[in-house]
């Protein structure tokens, strides 16, 4: 009978969202994304940032240690603070108006309490910056997250540094853990891991279910587009390239090489960043006479023949059927943070961008699509999708041909005037 009850305790405490964490003062997982996600709305409107410490309980020996863990988030943190159950393993802590050193210390002064027994649990800080650059305001702020009654226990934290820097200065500021034991807070990323939508089984089982069948049907295509780029240039067929998926992680994505090797990618870039703001059309810099491409290149590219490759990211999980397009490294990193928004939903093949009218729309038309998508996905929605992207690829090619047709009656007519 006592085992039983003991079970039954461990059983509560590690149940995110169950009573025993709400005694505890814990928010369920999917009442604790809601407050993540309604946090950074409410930081991308007033443009102020925000903290996210992680700390991991699966290593945790014993389930007391975990119901310590949670008061003494509970009671160090502060009344505008947040702490939740993020999955079965990890516990977070949403610190508003919060940087990189004011988590630090929060998380710092945590472990220090927890220290007496066991090495405390590792944890992890991620910070969602200000879009302005951080003032002197900024950093007091940081410093006056610390409660006035700790300040006489701990020792003052190292000046911000490197992950290797805080693992040498690591016992200044958690002395009484075992030293073999402690793990520095190390700081990481951006808060997008944590604020992208879950993805749903369902999903990812249409996915699976898509890609496999559509990679055997076109599997004939393929290979000719393969024996066709290898012939007209020379290098490899499949071009590999990085790009940022679902909840800001990077991948390897795969598309047929349409492009000579070694091109200029710098003029890509630039003209990326004019997009930005701007009310202009996002039409691609090869509709017209483009000398990267390779011959037939532009048609594979109209056809969207260079994309099909990509049904392996979908099979791996990299990439779904359906979503906003992989963006480059470079082109996230211009992006404005409402822009990342965007990341939440894991990218696609296709999406609602391409089937609302693609290159007539601006950059951030394109982008309220994308994140319309990323809040309101669903099979209805993707079905909708997928019925309108054949019609739309025909129609692209349509006035591809149109275009250079167009382009050649102009040329001719530049020839015959200057006869």
């Amino acid at each position: 009978m006592a085992k039983l009850g003991t079970s039954l305790s461990r059983f509560l405490i590690r149940m995110p969202g169950g009573r025993r964490s709400a005694r505890l003062g814990l928010h369920g997982k999917r009442a604790f994304r809601a407050i993540i996600e309604r946090e950074r709305s409410r930081a991308d409107r007033n443009s102020h940032g925000f903290s996210l410490a992680v700390f991991n309980v699966l290593d945790v020996r014993r389930d007391q240690e975990v119901a310590k863990l949670a008061r003494t988030l509970c009671e160090r943190s502060r009344f505008t603070d947040e702490v939740g159950w993020l999955n079965d393993r990890e516990i977070g802590v949403l610190l508003p108006d919060t940087y990189t050193e004011g988590a630090r210390k929060f998380t710092d002064h945590v472990r220090c309490a927890l220290s007496g027994g066991d090495a405390p649990p590792p944890c992890r800080v991620y910070v969602y910056e200000p879009v302005a650059t951080r003032t002197a305001a900024n950093v007091e702020d940081d410093r006056q997250l610390v409660f006035e009654d700790l300040l006489a226990n701990v020792e003052p934290l190292p000046e911000a540094g490197t992950v290797e820097e805080a693992q040498q200065d690591e016992r200044r500021f958690v002395r009484a853990a075992p030293e073999s034991e402690t793990a520095p807070t190390v700081v990481c990323g951006g808060i997008e891991e944590f604020a992208a939508t879950p993805r749903m089984v369902a999903k990812r089982l249409f996915d699976v279910v898509g890609a496999g069948i559509a990679f055997l049907l076109l599997s004939p295509v393929m290979g000719a587009v393969a024996l066709l780029i290898r012939i007209v240039s020379p290098g490899p067929v499949i071009f590999r390239q990085e790009r940022i998926g679902h909840g800001g992680r990077r991948f390897t994505c795969l598309k047929f090489r349409t492009m000579h090797l070694n091109h200029d990618v710098s003029g890509h870039r630039d003209y990326f960043r004019s997009l930005i703001g701007s009310s202009a059309p996002m039409k691609k810099l090869d509709t017209g006479e483009d000398p990267r491409l390779i011959p037939f290149g532009r048609v594979i590219r109209s056809l969207a023949l260079d994309e099909l490759p990509q049904l392996v990211n979908v099979l791996r999980g990299d990439m779904s059927l359906i979503g906003p397009r992989p963006c480059i490294p470079y082109e996230y990193e211009d992006f404005d943070r409402w822009h990342r928004q965007r990341v939440f939903a894991t990218p696609g093949m296709t999406g609602l961008w391409q089937v609302s009218g693609k290159n007539r729309l601006s950059f951030e038309e394109m982008m309220r699509l994308d994140i319309r998508y990323a809040r309101r996905s669903s099979l209805l929605m993707d079905a909708g999708i997928v019925l309108k992207t054949v019609p739309v690829l025909m129609e692209q090619l349509r006035e591809g041909v149109a275009r250079r047709a167009e382009n050649e009656r102009e040329e001719r007519r530049t020839v015959e005037a200057t006869a």
